[in-house]
């Protein structure tokens, strides 16, 4: 599985909207993922005198776990896999964190860690850029390249807007999963994308080591 794959591209997007979900319906209807709709609320408590934590916390995370994940894909090798096995671990560690204003708290900034490691490290498809926790620039992508491809008479740049179609489609996917799964199944909710991460980091190896074959035989 190619990290810059449809398929890659497809499990992690899906994750992408569930903890978007999954934070706003949960974790006191914080935003989990990109932080403009935090960076907005946060302007409109502070300005209405409203307790501001809940979303400053989450900002702070963010910028922490994109800082921290730059300095893994300049530093190491193996930064795929520890990537993903560090968003794996935290996405279970969320499911175990209690409900309440704290605790909120805690599951939100590590759902926010988890979502600025995704945004750094894996941000590819087919070469282009490709972001798995938004939409707003998927659905930029998909006009634009539709214009592209309809004025050029590129058969390419078509196909690469369906494909982004359906993977904002995956996108919203994932948040009506956490909306049917979340009042039944609580905060252990949050274990369904481990099963999609962990096909992303089981394909990452699989990938790594095929690479290395290939060097090995080269040599």
């Amino acid at each position: 599985m190619k990290k810059d794959g449809f398929l890659f591209n497809l499990l992690l997007i899906f994750c992408g909207g569930f903890f978007d979900g999954y934070s706003f319906l949960l974790r006191d209807k914080v935003f989990a993922n990109t932080q403009t709709g935090n960076v907005v609320k946060l302007v409109i408590y502070l300005v209405e005198g409203v307790d501001p934590l809940p979303v400053l916390f989450p900002i702070i995370a963010f910028v922490v776990g994109v800082a921290v994940a730059r300095i893994l894909e300049r530093k190491s090798t193996k930064k795929d896999v520890i990537a993903m096995s560090v968003e794996l671990a935290l996405v279970i560690g969320v499911a175990f964190v209690p409900r309440s204003y704290q605790t909120n708290m805690i599951a939100n900034c590590m759902l926010s860690i988890v979502c600025a490691f995704q945004f750094q490290v894996f941000h590819t498809l087919k070469g282009r850029f490709f972001a798995t926790i938004m939409c707003s620039n998927n659905l930029r992508k998909v006009v634009e390249n539709t214009v592209d491809g309809v004025i050029d008479k590129s058969k390419e740049n078509v196909r690469f807007a369906g494909e982004v179609s359906l993977l904002v489609l995956a996108f919203a996917f994932g948040v009506g999963v956490s909306a049917f799964t979340y009042k039944p199944l609580g905060t252990y909710s949050a274990l369904i994308t481990t099963a999609p991460l962990l096909a992303c980091l089981i394909g990452i190896i699989v990938a790594e080591s095929k690479n290395k074959s290939g060097e090995r035989l080269l040599n």
